[in-house]
């Protein structure tokens, strides 16, 4: 029985000195736009949990992420570079397909260029019009 003790505490402890799988944002330091793990100089590779949820792939940031409230409520979603494929230009332009499936989504950012809005807005819209989409 005293045996099966040590065995069992010496586990607990192998287990609590094995390297965590994941950080927390707070761990890790941005330096020229790469991520790393504090005190060290190799970039992070690894899953980061906490209020920003997501992954780092040799100190950048690959993928979906999730955002959470300070209560753990979810908050919002952020991408990363690697889900942009054009800019809206090669959009409007159809040199580039904006939604390849039906759950795909455009996202607009607006640089406060009032032609290249007004633009978008018109396309939208004829777009819309020729659908029978309801306006508000």
């Amino acid at each position: 029985m005293k045996l099966l003790k040590l065995l069992t505490l010496s586990l607990l402890i192998s287990l609590l000195s094995l390297p965590s799988w994941s950080e927390t944002y707070e761990d890790l330091i941005e330096r020229t736009g790469l991520y790393y793990k504090k005190f060290t100089n190799v970039p992070f590779t690894g899953e980061v949990v906490g209020k920003s949820s997501g992954k780092i792939k040799n100190g950048k940031r690959e993928g979906l992420w999730k955002i959470f409230h300070e209560n753990g409520q979810f908050s919002s979603k952020a991408f990363d570079r690697s889900h942009i494929i054009g800019e809206i230009g090669e959009v409007l332009s159809g040199k580039v397909k904006s939604r390849l499936f039906p759950s795909d989504f455009t996202l607009y950012r607006s640089m406060g260029v009032a032609a290249q809005n007004l633009a978008c807005i018109d396309f939208v819209f004829q777009k819309a019009k020729k659908k029978d989409m309801e306006f508000l």
